[in-house]
């Protein structure tokens, strides 16, 4: 697995969008190989946001990023007006409950 974590600091007035967002490109048009993902904010800093995204393998994380729904996310938490970090975290151990 491959997780994939996308921060950036988002203007109030987009907070809105940029759920409705994350509703339209990632609940109901999943990108092939997404597993599981969260949209996260923080209650410290409301300001800063997180698109949380667990992929099945690198490669397939590598293909959505060079389309166009992955630029979605990007320009959304742009607006805050930093540019947004991505970083990539390989999987070494995982707990589930069931």
């Amino acid at each position: 697995m491959y997780v994939s974590i996308l921060t950036g600091r988002v203007a109030k007035e987009n907070w809105v969008p940029l759920e409705r967002s994350f509703e339209k490109e990632v609940t109901k048009r999943p990108p092939k190989g997404l597993m599981d993902s969260y949209l996260v904010q923080s209650e410290d800093d409301p300001a800063s946001w997180q698109v949380v995204s667990i992929w099945a393998t690198k490669a397939e994380f590598k293909d959505f990023e060079k389309t166009e729904q992955a630029n979605v996310f990007v320009e959304l938490l742009c607006d805050g007006g930093t540019v947004p970090n991505r970083l990539g975290y390989v999987t070494v151990g995982r707990y589930e409950r069931v």
